[in-house]
């Protein structure tokens, strides 16, 4: 299983499951768009982590396709962690 892969688009994993894009672009758009992550978008270049998420998104096979979105969102807590943001991100609902 690869969860990261620097430089490389998620494009070749989407054609390899292209039933899983729109699911891991509504997940994965929680590192790019609303609330949630703005103060951590200010000081990380989100970008990287959003194209990591949809590699691990539409290339998971663990059975738990969800673990690995939630792995590669984890990494992008972990960036803005060190930038000194702390994001409160999990719910009932997301990435539990």
């Amino acid at each position: 299983m690869i969860l990261f892969i620097k430089n490389t688009s998620w494009y070749a994993f989407s054609q390899a499951h292209p039933e899983r894009v729109a699911w891991a672009t509504s997940s994965c758009s929680i590192i790019t768009k609303g609330a949630v992550f703005a103060d951590c978008r200010k000081v990380v270049n989100y970008e990287t982590f959003f194209q990591e998420c949809m590699a691990a998104s539409c290339d998971c096979d663990t059975g738990g396709d969800c673990q690995c979105m939630c792995t590669a969102i984890e990494s992008f807590v972990s960036a803005c962690v060190e930038q000194g943001v702390c994001v409160s991100w999990r719910s009932n609902h997301f990435c539990r």
